[in-house]
């Protein structure tokens, strides 16, 4: 559902020539260049032309991010 939107609104003149970026969270110690791999063979699948993005982030980093947007919503 939430790829469908940013291609839904990409149909639209003015948002037409606008590209979409799909960023993605991962910790450190994951294999990031695989995880960004496999989020771009999904996107090819659903036939969406977007940019990939893997942030690198330290485990307590995310939690600490995460916490600190719980709060803020």
């Amino acid at each position: 559902m939430l790829m469908l939107l940013p291609f839904l609104i990409r149909q639209h003149k003015v948002w037409r020539k606008c590209k979409m970026r799909i960023f993605t969270v991962a910790q450190m110690d994951d294999n990031s260049i695989q995880m960004k791999k496999d989020l771009q063979m999904f996107l090819y699948h659903l036939r969406l032309n977007a940019e990939v993005e893997v942030v690198e982030m330290f485990e307590n980093d995310i939690s600490a991010f995460t916490y600190e947007k719980t709060l803020v919503m």
